[in-house]
């Protein structure tokens, strides 16, 4: 989704705190066991310093939050960049 936004969220990420937002891409995961390390890959291969360093990753359940979150801090460290992933 191109990002056309003169108020709102994704235009205060980027005035307020530099993060770029120019494409968000937005991802939905109709699995009916948890998401894991390749599908957090795939959406953050979407993302870079010229697309928008934002996605948004949607679906249905994890067994442990807290691992989940975990794994996708433990995902962006191995990338080496800013890379912010909104999950839903």
């Amino acid at each position: 989704m191109e990002n056309g936004a003169r108020d709102g969220i994704f235009q205060r990420l980027h005035s307020m705190r530099g993060i770029p937002c120019s494409f968000v891409p937005i991802e939905c995961k109709n699995y009916s066991t948890e998401i894991a390390n390749p599908e957090l890959d795939q959406i953050s291969g979407r993302l870079s310093p010229v697309r928008g360093k934002v996605g948004i990753i949607c679906y249905r359940t994890f067994d442990d939050r807290a691992l989940f979150i975990e794994g996708a801090g433990t995902l962006s460290e191995m990338i080496g960049s800013e890379k912010y992933m909104l999950q839903a």
